[in-house]
């Protein structure tokens, strides 16, 4: 079975805030859009490549990103 090409994270908002990330600042940390974070962060899927620039940026696992429920604070 091939690798997938992209992913939903759908716990990416509660880590971009929680690191204090606008959308603007992530976005020009992995070198994308703002609205690419943004359509990511509606639901979209991201490419799996923008998924582990942003997990990295974020200092995560790409799996912390793909919970459906982000861990309590």
């Amino acid at each position: 079975m091939p690798a997938p090409t992209s992913v939903a994270l759908p716990s990416l908002v509660h880590w971009r805030v929680q690191r204090g990330f606008t959308q603007a600042e992530l976005a020009e940390l992995i070198g994308v859009r703002r609205a690419t974070v943004a359509r990511i962060e509606s639901g979209k899927p991201a490419l799996v490549k923008t998924a582990r620039a942003i997990a990295e940026a974020l200092g995560v696992e790409v799996a912390d990103l793909q919970r459906q429920s982000p861990p309590a604070s």
